[in-house]
């Protein structure tokens, strides 16, 4: 292994095969690289931020679950090799402020990687929650199960900024969690008999790191916004409290209900007035409705009065095949 790492770092979005053609499952890399040098990249890259700070925790995880996963592919000779390098580099960075122009460029390059592995993460969610979507045997990885919206966010992202490198993406990752949740299904899941068959024979290893890919996709998922393991209700990023929040409810009930609260529930879809609540049957509110699964925005909407409660109208509720729906306050939750 070569002594003489320059202080760049990774830069180049090159996104290689998940799967051996032997059938063999394989963690995904970065570029057409030897695994001691991407480790190496990644270690400099994650000193870099412990240093200067330039990612935010996501990224931070992502990367560094992602040099977990090359680190078992490089000896140990070769990790005690990359150790001694990381060490001059501190030393090197130790006197270097992070404002210094030499290391804009190093530091765009870690932000542009720490996306491509949130990518990366992202679309292994998506692979492991079509599947349990879409077979009964498929039942592990619950956390990852949960978090496929909010992967297929910044799948989306990427899909409309580089269609190609989504495509790639979605097939390898598809692979890969085929492979592994099927290795892992004897052991693991609910519907053990309707486990397929393997496409190719286990090779030395390849259940352990089955277990352990799914392991790390599994922790990336729990710190990603979205719905609960628990099945609570998800409060909105930039809400408060509960009580600034309205359930949808039928009209009827919403006037049998006045003026009391209601104990708002995941399976709620509830509402933010973005405006001052209006006080006759003229005024209207502009409003932003939720899933209360996961706080994420579903729709649009306009709150006006109805005697003695609020109503929600406009394009979402229309969807649904209705011209309006009463409103119930949410009571604040501990």
């Amino acid at each position: 292994m070569k002594q003489g790492f320059s202080i760049s770092v990774l830069a180049r979005p090159v996104l290689a095969a998940a799967t051996a053609a032997i059938g063999m499952l394989t963690p995904a890399t970065l570029a057409a690289q030897a695994p001691n040098q991407l480790y190496a990249q990644l270690s400099e890259q994650l000193t870099i931020d412990a240093k200067c700070k330039v990612l935010n925790p996501d990224q931070r995880l992502a990367m560094e679950l992602f040099a977990d996963e090359i680190r078992a592919l490089v000896t140990p000779a070769d990790q005690t090799t990359v150790g001694g390098w990381l060490e001059g580099v501190k030393t090197n960075l130790a006197s270097v402020p992070c404002n210094d122009p030499r290391l804009v460029g190093p530091i765009k390059a870690i932000q542009d990687a720490a996306t491509i592995h949130q990518e990366v993460w992202a679309s292994r969610i998506i692979a492991i929650w079509n599947l349990r979507n879409s077979t009964n045997w498929a039942s592990m990885s619950q956390i990852s199960g949960l978090k496929g919206p909010v992967a297929s966010k910044v799948m989306a992202t990427l899909a409309a900024r580089n269609p190609e490198a989504a495509k790639q993406l979605k097939a390898r990752a598809d692979a890969e969690a085929g492979r592994a949740l099927s290795i892992l299904c004897p052991t693991v899941s609910i519907a053990r008999a309707n486990c397929p068959a393997l496409a190719a024979p286990l090779n030395p290893g390849e259940a352990e790191f089955a277990t352990v890919w799914l392991q790390r996709v599994e922790k990336y998922a729990a710190q990603l916004p979205g719905a609960r393991l628990d099945g609570k209700p998800v409060l909105p990023v930039g809400v408060g409290d509960w009580n600034q929040l309205y359930a949808t409810v039928p009209l009827d009930q919403a006037l049998a209900m006045a003026p009391f609260e209601m104990a708002c529930e995941a399976s709620n879809k509830v509402v933010r007035a973005d405006g001052p609540l209006p006080r006759n049957s003229v005024e209207i509110a502009p409003a932003t409705i939720f899933n209360a699964s996961d706080g994420f925005e579903i729709g649009r909407g306009e709150i006006t009065e109805y005697g003695r409660v609020l109503k929600l109208g406009g394009a979402w509720i229309e969807r649904l095949g209705m011209q309006s729906m009463g409103l119930v306050r949410c009571r604040s939750q501990p």
